[in-house]
Formats: structure tokens, sequence, C-alpha cells
């Protein structure tokens, strides 16, 4: 192996473990607020809605652990995530 072929080697090394990284340390599931937007469909009035705010939905992660703090839909709401 010469000297550039292990220079691309560590690299690729390299560029995959930051890739592993990065999928694992995601803030945010892209459907968790698909729920919120249910919820607050249903709630009748303000105190049903107050509710919904401080409700944390379920994320599709799978078996991964979630590894950023996680919104309440009052949060999601806030932040445009849920209309």
């Amino acid at each position: 192996m010469t000297a550039s072929e292990k220079l691309l080697f560590a690299f690729l090394i390299l560029l995959l473990g930051g890739a592993i990284i990065l999928y694992q340390t995601r803030v945010r599931d892209r459907l968790e607020g698909h729920l919120c937007v249910e919820w607050y469909t249903s709630a009748r009035t303000l105190a049903e809605s107050a509710v919904v705010d401080a409700r944390r939905p379920p994320l599709h992660r799978g078996r991964a652990e979630y590894s950023g703090p996680i919104p309440t839909c009052g949060e999601l709401r806030k932040l445009g995530d849920v209309r």
C-alpha cells in the first residue's frame, strides 16, 4: 500500500465514522410532529390545547437512543414544525 492509498483509506474511515456519529445524534425525528397535529385537531378547548402543548410525541427511532432534548408539542408548534 502506498502512502496516498493509506491516506485515502484513513480519510474514508474518518468520513464513515463522521457519518455514523451524525446519523445517531440527529436532533429531531422528521415525523415527530404528526401526532401533535392530530392531538391539536381533536382539542376543543384552551385547556385541552394546553394539555397537548405539554405532551411529548413518541419518536420513530427504532432501537436507537435519542440523544437530543425531546421537544414537547408546544415547543414544536412555536418552532413552526406543527401547523
